[in-house]
């Protein structure tokens, strides 16, 4: 299909179909015969009166409907929801649900998207608390003067780390047999792991932030009143900074549900996540239950968003 179409309105004979569909490969030219039968039966087409494709008895083939870009350019969200709900986006919009059913009866789509919820709730959790408290130890406490340039070095270093260079990193160290930690390589643990790494260094930046508008005399007071510095913790710097770690917990979740750089290394077929699942149904040619897919992980964030502006 793809072949007719970068040629749309001019015939394609069989041989260059061949060639483009399978490079360096012989096959029979009745292939070709073959799955243009089978696209004609997607797209609802007849032989007889071709709307979309027209037979030329022993030269070839042409795509005969008209073709567009597929929507306006910046819209591609509502070109995912639409495509989701017709049967062959843009050539048949006739409605339907198959594509959802398809994708949880069938393509495993339900246990992704339930792994992509359990891997974002956990780095909300996991992700907002230790950012938050090693971003309070670098600004609140004292002490440990040489060890805190390299700390603040290292909660940076992973915005100037892309995530394919991280997957791979963590592949070549998780995945050493002598590796102790060996045993993280395939689990959800690992993916939490990296997402949180991968994503640190915006959430650090939003704490300190926060941390930094509250005064330095805190501590220092409480500290001259005998007041345990957990009580002041709780009492006065967690309330005030609560909104910040809100907002570092929905980062985390929103770019869990999302990811793909560092993750597509490390999953393994119990841990694909939903964004794994949309790279491999495009890849075997299912769009609409691919963009079922990416409508879900649009939906559950959506959610997760207004939940998160709630608290």
């Amino acid at each position: 299909l793809q072949c007719l179409l970068t040629s749309a309105g001019s015939l394609v004979s069989k041989p260059a179909i061949m060639a483009e569909v399978w490079p360096d490969t012989h096959v029979q030219p009745d292939n070709v015969k073959v799955l243009v039968r089978e696209i004609r039966q997607a797209l609802g087409d007849d032989p007889r009166t071709p709307t979309y494709i027209k037979s030329a008895p022993g030269r070839g083939y042409a795509f005969v409907a008209p073709v567009s870009d597929g929507g306006r350019p910046g819209a591609p969200d509502t070109n995912s929801v639409f495509g989701s709900f017709v049967k062959v986006w843009p050539y048949n919009l006739s409605f339907t649900l198959n594509h959802y059913t398809y994708g949880f009866e069938e393509a495993g789509v339900e246990n992704a998207y339930r792994n992509s919820l359990t891997m974002a709730a956990w780095c909300a959790l996991i992700g907002a608390l230790l950012t938050f408290a090693g971003a309070y130890w670098l600004e609140k406490t004292r002490g440990a003067d040489l060890v805190r340039p390299i700390v603040r070095l290292q909660a940076m270093l992973p915005m100037a780390i892309p995530g394919l260079v991280l997957g791979i990193g963590y592949i070549l160290f998780f995945n050493h047999p002598a590796n102790p930690l060996n045993v993280l390589y395939g689990t959800m643990g690992i993916l939490v792991l990296s997402t949180i790494v991968h994503f640190y260094s915006s959430s650090h930046l939003t704490a300190v932030t926060a941390l930094k508008q509250l005064d330095n005399e805190f501590e220092s007071v409480s500290a001259s009143l005998k007041v345990p510095f957990y009580k002041t913790f709780w009492r006065v710097t967690l309330p005030i900074c609560t909104p910040a770690l809100v907002d570092i917990a929905r980062y985390f979740f929103i770019n869990a549900m999302t990811t793909i750089s560092a993750v597509v290394f490390l999953y393994s077929p119990d841990t694909k996540v939903a964004s794994i699942a949309i790279l491999n149904l495009d890849e075997a040619g299912e769009i609409g239950a691919a963009a079922a897919c990416a409508v879900l992980i649009a939906a559950g964030s959506t959610v997760a968003t207004l939940l998160f502006m709630a608290l």
